[in-house]
C-alpha cells in the first residue's frame, strides 16, 4: 500500500548519498525520467519497448558522474525515510569527469552501432556537446551544477522535491553560490521560475539527423539561481556525514 501523507524526518533535513545508495538512486531516477523528453528524443530511433536499458543506462552514468563529488542528496533521514526525493550535483569549480564519461560513451558507441543506430549515436554525440558548449558558455563551473533532480513516483505531489530544493538553497545562500541547471521538460519549466531561477535562453536541441521531424525535437531552458545577500545568521543544516552514518 503506498503512503498517502508525507513521513520525512524533521531532525535531518537531508542525507549525503553515496555510492552504496547507487541501486537506490538509480531506481527512483530510472522510473522518473522514463518519460523524459530529452531521453526520448535522444533514443528515438529505439522501440519504445526497448528504451528503458538505454535510459537506465545514462542515469546510472550520470549518477557516477555526481556521486563522487559528495555534494549529492536525498531529503531527510536516509535511514528513517529511504530516498524519496534527491539532488545530483558537481560542486563549484570541479569539472565534468571525463575518463568516467568516455567509459560510457564507449560502450553506448559499441551498443547503438551494433545495432546499427547510427543516427543515434551522431545525436547522442551532438547533444552531449552542444550541452558541454552551453555550459561553458555561462561560466557554470563556478557554482553548482544541478543535473540532477527527482522523486520517487510514490511520493509525487507531496512537495518533497520543494522541501529538498529549499534545503539546497539553504546551502547556496549561506555560500553565496549560483545553481545552474538544464531543464528539457516544458511542464518544470514554471517549477523552476517560481522556485527563484532565472532563465538564461530558450531554445531547441540539435535537430540530428537535419531533416528529423522539428516536432520531434524538444526544448531545453537554462536556468540558473542567484543566492540571496546575507543579511542574518543563516542556520546550519542539519545533515548525517553520510547514509552510512
Amino acid at each position: 500500500m503506498e503512503p498517502t501523507t508525507p513521513t520525512t524526518s524533521t531532525s535531518v533535513k537531508w542525507t549525503l548519498l553515496t555510492l552504496e545508495n547507487l541501486e537506490e538512486i538509480l531506481e527512483v531516477n530510472t522510473k522518473s525520467f522514463t518519460q523524459d523528453p530529452y531521453l526520448n528524443y535522444m533514443f528515438h530511433e529505439i522501440d519504445v519497448a526497448e528504451r528503458l536499458p538505454f535510459i537506465k543506462a545514462i542515469q546510472k552514468a550520470f549518477i557516477k558522474q555526481t556521486i563522487g563529488s559528495n555534494q549529492s542528496y536525498c531529503l531527510g533521514d536516509i535511514t528513517i525515510d529511504g530516498i524519496k526525493s534527491l539532488v545530483l550535483m558537481l560542486p563549484p569549480r570541479v569539472p565534468w569527469p571525463e575518463d568516467l564519461w568516455d567509459i560510457y560513451t564507449k560502450k553506448q558507441e559499441k551498443l547503438l552501432l551494433d545495432r546499427g543506430l547510427t543516427v543515434t549515436y551522431e545525436r547522442f554525440i551532438a547533444l552531449e556537446e552542444y550541452f558541454s558548449e552551453r555550459f561553458a558558455h555561462y561560466d557554470s563551473i563556478e557554482g553548482y551544477y544541478l543535473l540532477i533532480l527527482s522523486t520517487d513516483e510514490k511520493y509525487r505531489g507531496q512537495g518533497l522535491a520543494t522541501k529538498i530544493m529549499e534545503v539546497l538553497f539553504e546551502k547556496l545562500d549561506s555560500e553565496q553560490k549560483t545553481c545552474y541547471l538544464e531543464c528539457t521538460s516544458a511542464k518544470l519549466v514554471p517549477f523552476y521560475s517560481k522556485l527563484g531561477f532565472t532563465a538564461l535562453e530558450k531554445d531547441k536541441l540539435p535537430l540530428v539527423p537535419a531533416d528529423i521531424n522539428p516536432d520531434l525535437v524538444p526544448s531545453v531552458t537554462f536556468f540558473r539561481r542567484t543566492p540571496k545577500p546575507i543579511t542574518t545568521p543563516t542556520p546550519t543544516s542539519s545533515f548525517i556525514s553520510s547514509s552510512t552514518s
